[in-house]
């Protein structure tokens, strides 16, 4: 339940931003980015989270680079997009990417790796995913127009 109540901020600030309004001041793209940031860094955590139980060094060590990997794209699309509304869109697109990139790390270095995920955190985790990439894109879409 968490992991879909974690969407609904992000259909907040995509509200706010078809209706045009400002939540306490805040740009509703600047806000969406900001969130999607600290999500995608917490999600690359739960990564190295995840890599710190296995006793296999071997196939933990791209794990471990790839949540490392992760949390520096998360802080780069926010940096992006504090240089000015200009770049949000830029910003939206990395983190779009990175979301997508971030779900083949997770398939390919844990998902068939390990046995102990509750047998629906994949697909609940492909359902997400899709639905985050979706938003960054209607997100996008209302940025441009």
């Amino acid at each position: 339940m968490l992991g879909y109540a974690g969407l609904l901020p992000f259909v907040f600030f995509v509200v706010s931003a078809f209706f045009k309004t400002a939540w306490l001041y805040l740009n509703p793209f600047f806000a969406f980015v900001s969130y999607s940031a600290v999500i995608l860094g917490f999600l690359g955590g739960v990564i190295w989270g995840r890599q710190l139980g296995t006793s296999d060094t071997a196939s933990s060590a791209p794990a471990l680079i790839f949540s490392n990997l992760f949390a520096l794209v998360a802080c780069l699309a926010l940096l992006i997009s504090s240089f000015g509304l200009s770049l949000i869109g830029l910003s939206l697109i990395v983190l779009s990417l990175a979301y997508v990139a971030l779900l083949i790390a997770e398939r390919d270095l844990l998902f068939e790796q390990r046995q102990d995920y509750p047998a629906s955190y994949p697909t609940m985790r492909y359902w997400l995913t899709g639905a985050v990439v979706g938003l960054h894109l209607v997100m996008l879409w209302l940025y441009y127009n």
